[in-house]
């Protein structure tokens, strides 16, 4: 049960925003409001984390640090695609739901 509740917590931005997605008539609409609202859901997740990680003292020779807002804009662009494909599936489920068949 623990997995599921992960894989739960891990898919409900995306379940989230393309169930109000819903509300909207257009295709594009629902798709672009999921996705960029599940990827901000995201980043701004991520970035909270990483800001409390952020290293104050001086780097090690060598080593690189992570800037925060450059982490959370990589889980924007990959969560992005992915909340645009989740609203569009929403929209057209709901689609064929709305639509009368004679």
């Amino acid at each position: 049960m623990d997995e599921f509740g992960w894989l739960m917590l891990l898919a409900a931005p995306f379940v989230l925003c393309a169930s109000l997605g819903l509300m909207c008539r257009k295709a594009w609409h629902a798709g672009l409001f999921a996705g960029v609202g599940s990827a901000g859901l995201y980043a701004a997740q991520l970035y909270s984390m990483q800001l409390d990680m952020v290293r104050r003292g001086p780097p090690a020779p060598g080593a690189m640090l992570a800037d925060p807002l450059r982490v959370a804009m990589e889980a924007f662009m990959v969560t992005f695609p992915i909340g645009l494909c989740i609203g569009l599936a929403f929209h057209f489920i709901a689609r064929s739901i709305w639509t009368k068949k004679a």
